[in-house]
Formats: structure tokens, sequence, C-alpha cells
């Protein structure tokens, strides 16, 4: 073999190889959130009823391949109890199976975890960001941390299985 025919085909060769991981990366790009948004929160944090209250929403760079419901925005709160504790957990509207925020300090410090859960070309992603909202303010704006595909196996992921139902042990894992 000539090596102008040996280079011409490990040219060829390489670009080959080389297409699939193009589109892999620009579907990785896709499927990751560009930003989140926290906003209508109000905070009352005079004991022993404090309450907080928000809405959560993400934004994606190409919305026809996601599957999320806190696009539309995900309602989040919680109330102490009759004794004054608060839960370490809010409550969203869109289930635990879409997004979790968990306390990062006591409240009303304003400090939460973020987890947010969801489908992408038919893939379950998620991610853990901290914010840290003014509890002065009425929401902020943030960019997500963490993201990553949730690796799922057969049977408990089926691939056309609603983004989030079973990751919470995944999660449990990582988090």
């Amino acid at each position: 073999m000539t090596p102008l025919i040996f280079a011409t085909l490990l040219l060829a060769t390489s670009t080959a190889f080389a297409a699939p991981t193009v589109h892999a990366a620009r579907t990785v790009a896709s499927c990751n959130p560009t930003n989140y948004t926290i906003s209508s929160f109000t905070l009352d944090n005079s004991p022993p009823d404090w309450s907080v209250h928000f809405v959560f929403r993400s934004s994606f760079s190409n919305p026809s391949i996601i599957i999320d419901a806190a696009i539309s925005g995900s309602v989040c709160e919680a109330f102490a109890d009759s004794t004054g504790n608060f839960p370490n957990e809010l409550a969203c509207s869109t289930g635990r199976g879409n997004v979790e925020v968990d306390l990062r300090g006591p409240e009303p410090s304003g400090k939460y975890q973020v987890i947010h859960f969801w489908q992408c070309d038919g893939k379950n992603w998620m991610s853990s960001t901290p914010v840290d909202v003014d509890v002065a303010g009425s929401g902020k704006e943030f960019e997500p941390q963490n993201v990553r595909e949730v690796p799922c196996g057969a049977p408990t992921c089926p691939e056309n299985e609603k983004a989030g139902s079973v990751m919470h042990e995944v999660r449990d894992q990582e988090y």
C-alpha cells in the first residue's frame, strides 16, 4: 500500500469515527438546562408560622427534545408545623420525580439545594444545584450545576418511563 493511499484511508476512517462524537456532544449540550429561575419568592420568617413559597422554572436551548414539567413552572412551598418545626424539604407541584428542594441551612436563611430531573432525547437527566436566595428579594436566576445523564438499567428504568420516577435510587447514592 502506498503512503498516499494509507494516509487517505486513515483520514477517512478517523473522520467517520469523529462524526458521532460531534453529534453526541451537540445532543449533550442541548440536554443541559441553560438556566433556572426562582420567582414569586416569599418568606414568612415570624416563628412559629414560618413559610416559604416560590416558583421554579427551567430553560433549555431546544425544548422540543425535552420532557420537563418545570419548564412551565413548579410551585414549591413549605410551612412550619404547629410547634414551629420547619421541614427539610419543600414540596413542589410537579412532584419529587421532577423537582426537589432541600434546605441547606436553617430557615429563614434562603439556602436551598435544587435537585431537578428531566428527560432529553429519551434519556433521563438530573442536576443538583445549591442556591442562595436573598430573603429580602423576590427571586433569583442561576446556572444549573452537576448536570448529568442518569444511567438506568432494565427492568427498573424502561426507555419510555417518565423522567424521575425511579431516579431517587441514583440520587440517594450520589447526593
